[in-house]
């Protein structure tokens, strides 16, 4: 598993004030919460990402459902200011999200693949989470051709498998009896952490990683079955298996 750097972070004493006259109101304290796993930017990792120097935040990964993963922000991405304004490291990141409007727009300037964006997320409560849910026909898409249903696991899960919430994952929820990924021996809470190479957080991330695959083979000019390679994790080990689909 992927290990997310923590940091020991300050608390402003405004913010302390806040959270205590929250309490007693018996209200729970809320933040402004943008979801990513912060680390600062060193010399190795510029060099790595092509970076002209060490400011900024590297973004070590995303929780699935969160505003950052929403807004499209993933892993290296670097975050250079935070609408508009500048910052001096991860705390002072930090305490931007957090006193920020829930609710509110803003505007981060990145830089991806050593290429300066912008890329907008909306700010939620903290911890708070959204996820995308598959439509009806890419479930049975996949129920046919691959004999899989997955469902999304959780942070808390996540955690209690030893894993770091930010870490791509879906877990097998259901397989169809007779169908080649029962023949392959899979089998109900297996953990699927990639589709072709490419990282899965979400249920509808997989299954439209299987209804992109299928679309890809089914139109070329060849006799090859379509298929799909999943990296899982078994129990003590990880493996990787490749799956063959029927033609649609």
């Amino acid at each position: 598993a992927e290990s997310a750097s923590a940091y020991g972070l300050a608390i402003p004493s405004n913010n302390v004030k806040a959270a205590v006259e929250h309490i007693l109101n018996q209200n729970v304290p809320s933040y402004g919460y943008l979801g990513v796993y912060l680390k600062e930017v060193y010399p190795h990792d510029a060099i790595a990402l092509g970076l002209q120097s060490t400011e900024g935040c590297l973004i070590n990964g995303t929780l699935a459902g969160s505003p950052a993963y929403l807004a499209g922000l993933r892993k290296d991405d670097v975050i250079m200011r935070f609408h508009g304004q500048s910052f001096s490291g991860i705390q002072e990141l930090v305490q931007l999200i957090q006193s920020t409007a829930i609710g509110s727009s803003v505007d981060l300037a990145i830089v991806r693949e050593g290429k300066e964006m912008s890329v907008t997320a909306v700010i939620r409560d903290n911890g708070s989470v959204e996820i995308p849910e598959p439509t009806e026909a890419l479930v049975s898409e996949s129920w046919e051709r691959t004999g899989l249903k997955v469902g999304y696991v959780a942070a808390s899960e996540r955690r209690r498998k030893g894993y770091d919430p930010s870490h791509p994952m879906v877990e097998i929820a259901e397989i169809r009896a007779g169908s080649i990924a029962k023949q392959m021996g899979l089998f109900p809470g297996l953990l699927i952490h990639r589709v072709d190479q490419v990282p899965t957080q979400t249920p509808r991330e997989f299954y439209e990683m299987i209804h992109g695959r299928s679309r890809f083979e089914v139109t070329q000019e060849r006799q090859e079955q379509p298929s799909v390679m999943l990296e899982i994790s078994v129990p003590g080990r990880r493996t990787s298996v490749r799956l063959q689909m029927p033609l649609s």
